[in-house]
């Protein structure tokens, strides 16, 4: 079975045929068991057509010791050597890592008391280029098998799905960049001040790094009611020091001069009524400070400092100038520094190591888009690190191969994760892919406008004539909330519409602001495509916002399913894979035979348990060999 590579290459394409058909086999199996589980019944032609595919399985793959069975063999080995050299490439960064952070910090509370430390920043500087070595291996490793290239591309998409289904931050390289940048500094207790647009993922972003420092952290949401009180603490009634009757005459104080302040400001909405509350409580409690009525409640600063947590402050920039002046000097404490409590006198509280502050907000001023934003004045923003967070890179132009080649689609393959089963497969209409290329790029140009940046003059509004006119979206952009949503309930109805529906009914049609709504429409429907089936309208120029309305979108249908395996979707997703540079040695009908009932016991037997180590490499090999065909 010396056959040339071209002859190899005929039974690879052969090969991938089949795993086409034995993939949807493995999906029909899946729909029959689900089936008898729910005691529905099961189709009669959903049985015969799972024959008639094991049928073409079993022909397709020939003889015990065809080359088709021999190419299985090399394959399933390639894979399993990639998914193994992946986990411990991604142990041992994890390794390096951490020991990097604890020089670091140790380095820096050297520097701190005036010691000098050349034996660490050289470790320091091993350990450095070990990371560096770690990724380029790591990068070559996807680029090593044309299995190494589908099975651990596979396995990316499906952690990002993993992470989507549980309302995590995905974490695709770019998020990983930035989440190395930001633990890097608060893990030496650098503030970090995280900017972006809305729906960045900036708030999410600042949470996920706290968590991988290793706790929760305490989140302050900033807004413009935000008081000295809401960070640093207030004073509580303590009503076991006092009677039973005495707490209730303070209370019943304490409403009627509340009630009196709703009565002369009967506008106020439920913050105000809050923070008016607390004021007049805090007051009260001040009148009566002669007795023992009242304790100090910690606020979420001097609690995080306490038990060295990560503090979010949500929004900064939204909170009053003269409340962030107060954070003066708390950004400049380092671990074991003393605070005095001033709302409190005579208590203290120790800088706790794992103390350290993020804040999120827009660092740009100017914008419509952020009413009731504060300016903030260099002197404090230079107390931390900024960090912009920009939203996920995606090309506005061109094929998806082309982006894939510059790193620059993560938002697609983000869309596909969200499209394919937990196999890899996408099962859905024919269009599909390129229906969520066109709005994975149309996102990326709302998500430019919106964020004031120059797109070009082929994205301008149009006006009745024609003419072009530069537009910025005041109030709507298509940010990974909105695409989720729109995708959720696209598969959630079976994909029984085409995608043009969800688009308006989930996101264009609830544009608040009518020129909003009348721009998307013109963006969709005239750059890239949507709204071009039957009964929608054309879009009127810009001039005409406030009269354009679709008050019953078309429900046209979508497109025939096609069933694609996962690498027609890997292609799309990550480009083409490197070629196959080692073929299969001869070998026996017994050992084909021997490997083929392996890989059967793999899919009958393998758990889904992913707490010991045999066990994680086992269900992936499980997982990820589908992408190769048995006699299952």
């Amino acid at each position: 079975m010396n056959q040339p590579q071209d002859a190899w290459r005929g039974v690879e394409q052969n090969v991938e045929v089949v795993e086409k058909l034995a993939r949807k086999r493995h999906a029909i199996a899946r729909e029959e068991w689900r089936a008898k589980r729910s005691a529905k019944g099961v189709r009669p032609e959903v049985t015969e057509e799972k024959k008639s595919l094991s049928t073409e399985v079993e022909k397709g793959l020939g003889e015990q010791d065809s080359p088709e069975r021999a190419l299985v063999t090399l394959q399933r080995e390639n894979l399993i050597a990639a998914l193994r050299e992946d986990r411990r490439l991604k142990a041992e960064y994890k390794k390096l890592r951490e020991e990097e952070a604890s020089l670091v910090a140790e380095i820096r509370e050297a520097h701190e008391t005036g010691e000098s430390t050349p034996g660490k920043s050289t470790i320091l500087r091993r350990i450095r280029n070990q990371i560096d070595s770690n990724n380029i291996t790591h990068d070559a490793l996807y680029q090593s098998t044309p299995e190494a290239f589908f099975g651990l591309h596979l396995k990316q998409l499906e952690e990002y799905k993993e992470q989507m289904t549980k309302g995590k931050i995905v974490e695709t390289p770019y998020v990983e960049e930035q989440l190395e940048n930001i633990i890097a500094h608060i893990g030496v207790g650098t503030p970090v001040f995280l900017h972006g647009h809305l729906g960045s993922g900036k708030t999410e972003l600042a949470m996920h790094a706290a968590r991988e420092m290793g706790k929760e952290a305490l989140v302050i949401s900033g807004s413009k009611y935000t008081s000295t009180a809401e960070l640093y603490g207030h004073q509580t009634l303590a009503v076991e020091k006092i009677d039973q009757e005495e707490a209730k005459a303070f209370a019943r104080e304490i409403e009627n001069e509340f009630n009196n302040w709703k009565s002369e400001n009967i506008h106020a909405n439920e913050a105000e009524q809050n923070r008016s509350h607390d004021r007049i409580l805090r007051t009260m409690l001040a009148s009566k400070r002669g007795g023992t009525v009242s304790d100090y409640f910690l606020g979420p600063v001097y609690r995080a400092m306490d038990e060295g947590k990560i503090l979010i402050i949500d929004e900064i920039n939204a909170i009053p100038h003269e409340v962030l002046i107060s954070l003066n000097h708390i950004l400049t404490r380092k671990i074991n520094d003393e605070v005095d409590v001033q709302q409190d006198s005579g208590r203290k509280v120790s800088v706790k190591k794992g103390f350290s502050i993020i804040a999120t907000g827009n660092l740009d001023e100017g914008y419509e888009q952020y009413v009731g934003r504060q300016s903030m004045d260099a002197a404090f923003i230079s107390r931390f690190h900024p960090i912009e967070h920009d939203y996920l890179p995606q090309a506005t132009e061109g094929k998806p191969e082309d982006a894939a080649e510059e790193g620059n689609n993560e938002l697609y393959q983000l869309l596909l994760a969200h499209m394919i089963d937990k196999n890899g497969n996408l099962d859905a209409p024919k269009s599909a892919m390129d229906d969520l290329w066109r709005l994975a790029k149309a996102a990326r140009v709302t998500q430019d406008l919106f964020s004031g940046k120059n797109s070009g003059d082929a994205y301008y509004a149009q006006d009745a004539t024609g003419k072009g006119i530069a537009y910025k979206l005041q109030k709507s952009v298509l940010a990974l909330r909105g695409l989720d949503r729109i995708i959720r309930q696209w598969k959630a109805d079976d994909f029984s519409k085409e995608l043009d529906a969800y688009l308006w009914n989930d996101f264009v049609g609830e544009a608040v602001v009518a020129e909003d709504r009348l721009f998307l429409y013109q963006l969709l429907k005239n750059q890239f495509g949507f709204f071009s089936g039957k009964n929608w309208p054309e879009a009127p120029g810009i001039e005409k916002a406030k009269s354009f309305k679709i008050t019953k979108p078309p429900k046209n249908q979508a497109e025939e399913r096609d069933f694609k395996g996962p690498r027609v979707v890997i292609r799309n997703a990550f480009g083409p894979e490197p070629e196959r540079t080692a073929w299969p040695e001869a070998i026996t009908s017994d050992e084909a035979s021997n490997e083929l009932d392996n890989m059967l016991a793999d899919f009958e037997t393998l758990g889904q348990s992913m707490n010991e180590a045999v066990e994680r490499l086992q269900e992936e090999v499980g997982a990820y060999c589908e992408i190769y065909p048995t006699n299952s």
